[in-house]
């Protein structure tokens, strides 16, 4: 029944209550906690958080309101958690939420641009594409806006040879255009295509440098433009910045700047992170709960990574710099401060949890017995020995130190 230290850890990522209350979406929640429980929600749906099985989020509710995540991490997992608080606090000051209302404008504006810069005659004549999995929306609103007939729109994109189907040009439509990275990608496939690209946001100088580098790009036209915030957020030399993601990106991307980090009821677009202990880049982390974003739902139902820790009236209660997280066959309680975590595993961390529950060790010592075939003095022992274990770590502090 040990709660020695091992390889456990618990990480602190809440970015500061004043940008969760100024950040879009969160800024009109009711309370604190509110904004904390909804952040915990989007992490969740983070693809790396659900390869973490070791690891749980947890929101204290309690003051000091804490946001951390408790577990046991390798040493690239620790590395991809580490970073965590200041993308949060950088993505959550960047966060542009465009609503349907918001989306239906730019698209309204996006269907005039192409009218204005195709022509009728000639968007009569393309067949339109979405890139998926946003780019559906889009071309959705765009097939009313447009009027476009059934035949124009829904089809896969062309084979590589690059057939059309005659001469007009073919519309590819997506939500936004951050670096064109996808975009590239999908021209690669085109041989022989001309092509517009039409989507609701992106950065002028992005749209230009398409228009530069791209002689099959006919036209480029966005909804509305994306701000490029590096002077206002970035905290390095810019041109070191971009040049180390210019060559990350192998040299593809037509644009490199920090722009508002845009998010649609549908869509949160993946922004992808540098993990420096294994040298590559990694999925993003989320940052809009689910509630507001399609795409951040659950993956798979039941799984439990957010868990909160609530106001505990227990004899023995969790001192401010302590979280913990209930996990298959132990509880792990934690020092926010120092970052060490310690296992309380099998009868120990049941009786963590009736501690802080509100139980006295002599109503812990009752309910336990009727579970387990063992005696009250060596229940009453073990009692003692985990509060008094918790006492000695600073986990727990006495009603009476108050």
């Amino acid at each position: 029944m040990g709660t020695g230290a091992s390889e456990e850890a618990v990480f602190v990522l809440d970015p500061g209550t004043d940008v969760l209350a100024q950040a879009p979406v969160y800024r009109d929640m009711a309370t604190s906690a509110d904004r904390l429980r909804a952040l915990g929600r989007a992490l969740t749906a983070s693809p790396r958080v659900r390869d973490m099985e070791e690891a749980v989020l947890v929101v204290r509710t309690a003051e000091p309101m804490r946001l951390a995540m408790v577990g046991r991490f390798s040493p690239a997992e620790a590395a991809r958690i580490a970073v965590l608080p200041a993308i949060l606090e950088k993505g959550l000051s960047r966060l542009r939420y465009v609503s349907y209302a918001d989306a239906e404008r730019a698209a309204r504006a996006l269907a005039h641009r192409l009218i204005d810069g195709v022509g009728e005659e000639t968007l009569s004549r393309c067949r339109f594409v979405a890139l998926p999995r946003g780019g559906l929306f889009v071309l959705g609103m765009l097939a009313y806006l447009l009027d476009l007939r059934a035949d124009q729109v829904g089809d896969p994109l062309p084979s590589e040879s690059g057939e059309n189907g005659g001469n007009s040009p073919l519309v590819l439509v997506d939500d936004c255009s951050l670096s064109g990275l996808r975009f590239a990608e999908t021209l690669e496939r085109l041989n022989g295509s001309s092509v517009i690209f039409a989507h609701l946001f992106s950065h002028p100088q992005l749209r230009d440098a398409i228009r530069d580098r791209e002689p099959r790009v006919v036209g480029c036209y966005s909804g509305g433009d994306l701000r490029d915030l590096c002077d206002e957020s970035l905290e390095e030399d810019r041109a070191a910045w971009e040049e180390r993601w210019r060559e990350r990106s192998g040299g593809r991307a037509y644009w490199i700047g920090l722009p508002e980090h845009v998010c649609f009821p549908w869509n949160e677009p993946d922004i992808t992170i540098w993990n420096a202990e294994t040298e590559s880049e990694e999925a993003p982390w989320r940052i809009v709960p689910p509630e507001f974003c399609l795409k951040n739902g659950p993956v798979v139902p039941g799984l439990v990574r957010l868990q909160e820790q609530p106001a505990c009236q227990g004899g023995g209660r969790p001192a401010d710099a302590t979280v913990f997280a209930r996990f298959e066959g132990e509880v792990l309680a934690a020092n926010v401060e120092t970052g060490r975590a310690f296992s309380f595993p099998g009868i120990a961390g049941e009786i963590w949890m009736a501690l802080v529950g509100g139980a006295s060790p002599s109503l812990v010592v009752d309910a336990l017995a009727t579970e387990y075939d063992v005696e009250s003095t060596r229940l009453r022992a073990d009692v003692d020995s985990v509060l008094e274990r918790a006492l000695e770590l600073g986990l727990l502090r006495r009603v009476d130190d108050d």
